[in-house]
């Protein structure tokens, strides 16, 4: 048997993690020869040489040059590749697979609902709604061709069932799976960031700057409290300004409340960083509107943080009974949850419990593999 990935999507944070985790699993049961990684080159450096000198390779350049150009290569080359290297199965992690399936099994892996979301479109600029919408379409036309169709949530299964008509006997769940680096390790690090400075104190959120992310709630909700209370706790948000013109809404919010010394936007950091913070808060938020499932939340989790989450999409089915809830669009209950949880340092402890149990109940990404084996094997 065969298997070819289409890794010429531009996995980041959890979604690189488990992709390497993935071919790193299925590189010890298939030989060089038979797995096939499609990729871009700038994609090589980030995988690694251990990973890649595992795979076969096929170098897309024109995936380089911008999401356009990998569309149009994963719709008219790929599944001319996948005849050529006589595939058994082809595998999409990154939402979109080929419409035109030439392969026994087409998989794909639906890791987002944003596309699906009006608090995608309500939050985004014209130019972002408009890839979303043309984004959506390709998910959809695409996953109503393969005969697998891998969900990460119970949440994003209904939906496409519900909502799309999809097949149920196509459809299948695997939570996207915990990385075994994080646990509880609550060492001081040496570090450069200002993460380093969190302490037992101090709140955290960890989260890429898009407008759907809500986190100006949390940092309204936040100010409220600090004025409400007298307390010398920061706010540290973890993630990359990946939306200019929100990341600038939310620098100019924080200087209209004065919270320049309290509300410290680290940037990106490193596993070890982040596994650190999360061990170190005092309590993680999590303000999000739109969720498949969540990388963060699995590794807040996994690593004991108390989590007060939205309670929006996906993000009760992956936590559960490992996280508290707030109604995402009332920072005036954001605010009381914070208030109450701050007060009650019995309940903290009852929830960093919480958060390991469930994060013990969740599958790592070596068997999140084997159960992608598992269903493709079982596929006629």
């Amino acid at each position: 048997m065969k298997i070819g990935i289409d890794a010429t999507f531009t996995p980041h944070g959890g979604s690189l993690g488990h992709l390497l985790e993935f071919v790193t699993e299925l590189s010890n049961k298939f030989t060089k020869a038979d797995l096939i990684l499609y990729t871009k080159k700038e994609n090589l450096e980030v995988m690694g040489n251990f990973i890649t000198s595992k795979c076969t390779l096929r170098i897309s350049k024109s995936a380089s040059y911008g999401n356009f150009f990998r569309v149009f290569w994963g719709q008219f080359c790929l599944p001319i590749w996948s005849m050529v290297d006589d595939l058994d199965i082809l595998f999409c992690p990154g939402n979109i697979s080929p419409i035109i399936k030439t392969t026994r099994i087409k998989a794909q892996w639906i890791a987002t609902v944003g596309p699906f979301s009006d608090d995608v479109y309500s939050t985004s600029r014209f130019s972002t709604s408009f890839v979303n919408f043309i984004n959506k379409y390709f998910i959809l036309l695409s996953g109503y061709t393969s005969n697998v169709v891998i969900h990460e949530s119970q949440y994003s299964k209904e939906l496409f069932l519900s909502n799309y008509n999809y097949s149920t006997e196509a459809q299948f769940l695997i939570e996207c799976g915990k990385d075994n680096f994080y646990e509880p390790s609550d060492t001081d690090i040496e570090s450069f960031n200002l993460i380093a400075n969190i302490t037992h104190d101090d709140l955290l959120c960890v989260s890429h700057l898009h407008p759907y992310k809500n986190i100006e709630r949390l940092i309204g909700a936040f100010n409220s409290y600090i004025t409400k209370h007298s307390s010398d706790i920061k706010l540290y948000i973890v993630g990359k300004k990946a939306d200019q013109p929100y990341s600038s809404k939310l620098s100019q919010l924080v200087s209209k409340y004065s919270l320049e010394d309290r509300v410290v936007f680290t940037g990106m950091v490193t596993k070890h960083e982040l596994r650190f913070a999360y061990s170190r808060c005092r309590l993680f938020i999590f303000p999000s509107l739109v969720e498949s499932s969540g990388y963060t939340l699995i590794e807040a989790m996994a690593c004991g943080a108390p989590i007060l989450a939205s309670d929006r999409t996906a993000i009760p089915f992956t936590c559960q009974d490992g996280a508290q809830y707030f109604d995402a669009y009332s920072q005036e209950n954001l605010t009381s949850q914070i208030e109450i949880l701050l007060a009650d340092k019995d309940e903290l402890i009852l929830m960093r419990e919480n958060s390991l149990k469930r994060a013990s109940e969740m599958m790592s990404y070596q068997e999140a593999t084997h159960e992608f084996l598992r269903i493709v094997s079982s596929v006629k």
